[in-house]
This record gives structure tokens, sequence and C-alpha cells, in this order.
């Protein structure tokens, strides 16, 4: 029973700290190639969203769409 109530103590405790934790990231990796041509712009000015690509050879293209705003920062979709 003690060994129950401890588990679900630190389980709380480790969710309660990750939904604290802002989320945040510095941009995509290395070998991403940004396309200016298809980023998009709200139009209140306020949120944009940009295009990235790796090229994995083979036929293969990796898309990664970030999306920055005033409030969040850096999201990852």
């Amino acid at each position: 029973m003690f060994d129950r109530t401890r588990r679900e103590t630190w389980i709380l405790l480790l969710l309660g700290i990750v939904m604290v934790a802002p989320a945040h990231a510095d941009g995509p990796r290395a070998g991403f190639k940004r396309h200016a041509e298809d980023t998009f712009i709200s139009p209140d000015q306020k949120v944009r969203v940009e295009q990235y690509s790796k090229d994995l050879k083979d036929w293969h293209v990796l898309y990664q769409f970030w999306t920055f705003d005033a409030i969040i920062g850096m999201l990852f979709f």
C-alpha cells in the first residue's frame, strides 16, 4: 500500500513539472532548408508559419512546419 502511494505521488509530481515547463524549441535542426516562398503571415501580423524540408535521398523528403507568435514563441508541428 505504501509503495503504491509513493509511486502515485512521484507520477503526480512529474506530471506537474512537465505541465509547468514551457514548450520551447530553437528551430529546425541542421540540414533543413527554409522555403521562404511558402511562409504564411496571418492578416493581423501575430502568427507566422514557415515550411522547412530536408532531402533524405532515395526520393524521400521530410517536411517540418514551424509557427511563431508573440506570446508563445515557437511551436513545432
